[in-house]
């Protein structure tokens, strides 16, 4: 595949994930706001909210075609919270809401790992987490990254080579974990400089500088160009000889390697490594009695929302 190629690609893809972030964000809402409805055990104000999200997913919909199989998966769900409700049975709707829950949840997770960093081979993945001992902070780096308990109340990691839980909350306040990228041991830093001979050459050359190079002034204040060190030699390059052409634009690529014995080097370049460091926003769903969550119905998907609503002629129409 050529290069221009992935990129075009790899920038679809990042634009699709914000886009699919921006739903994540409206459906979360939208079923927090269900939840502390059907929490109020109103069955009227359950169907008023439903029929505006109802109204809300219709026009989505439309707009947004690609989005069919999440738009109709949230329809099946909502159709089960009224045929729950229609029971009388607020406890299963409140079951229902916990498996939408689930489902964003495991979206969310999805689209994390869409936009974390890809290790390369120089590169170490950590995880800091701090807690609470004696009223003072303790930190703990961990390999791998700290499990959250189901109740979303405390963390289990690695400390010691042994398995530690600490509460969010008091009496051991325990702080979300917090991701690194790092370099590994052994490997060192340098700068790729790219420059031609002459105006009319047309291959580049390369040369390997400890440092960044500075800008070549001359006279003083005038920028001519830059100027690579490597060993004790100093070397000077017009801005026109320099890969990219213009001022401003001579910092070299910065690259690690792994030095060999008896000398040499071997560079990786470091293509534009982005750490994204996801706090995860805590979306809790309380449910009232029962703690298992049930299956997510299949039933009726290919009839969604014919069910009238028999609770007040106001609500007597159909849900499509």
């Amino acid at each position: 595949m050529k290069l221009a190629h992935y990129a075009a690609l790899v920038a679809v893809a990042s634009a699709n994930v914000k886009k699919d972030q921006l739903a994540l964000r409206d459906e979360m809402q939208s079923l927090l706001t269900l939840v502390k409805t059907v929490e109020g055990q109103n069955d009227e104000k359950v169907y008023d909210v439903i029929t505006q999200r109802k109204e809300d997913l219709k026009a989505l919909m439309k707009a947004h075609p690609e989005r069919a199989g999440a738009i109709s998966q949230e329809f099946k769900n909502l159709l089960a919270v009224v045929q729950r409700v229609e029971k009388n049975d607020f406890d299963g709707a409140m079951e229902e809401l916990a498996v939408r829950k689930e489902e964003l949840m495991g979206v969310h997770h999805h689209l994390i790992e869409m936009v974390a960093p890809t290790l390369k081979a120089w590169e170490v993945s950590d995880w800091t987490i701090t807690y609470q001992v004696d009223k003072k902070d303790h930190v703990v780096t961990c390999a791998e990254k700290p499990k959250e308990s189901a109740d979303k109340k405390s963390w289990t990691f690695k400390e010691g080579g042994a398995d530690k839980t600490v509460l969010k909350a008091a009496p051991t306040s325990c702080g979300a974990p917090v991701a690194h990228v790092s370099i590994k041991d052994g490997y060192k830093k340098h700068f790729k400089i790219e420059y031609k001979d002459a105006a009319a050459d047309t291959a580049f050359k390369s040369v390997y500088a400890d440092a960044a190079p500075t800008k070549w002034e001359e006279p003083a204040g005038t920028q001519k160009g830059w100027t690579y060190k490597v060993g004790d030699k100093s070397t000077n390059v017009a801005s026109d000889l320099w890969k990219g052409g213009a001022v401003g634009t001579g910092n070299g690529t910065e690259e690690y390697y792994l030095p060999k014995s008896g000398g040499g080097a071997m560079p990786f370049i470091i293509a534009g490594v982005v750490v994204v460091v996801a706090g995860v926003a805590v979306f809790c769903i309380c449910k009232k009695k029962k703690e298992n969550a049930t299956d997510t119905k299949e039933g009726g998907s290919k009839a969604l929302f014919k069910t009238q609503i028999k609770k007040n002629s106001a609500h007597k129409e159909s849900l499509v």
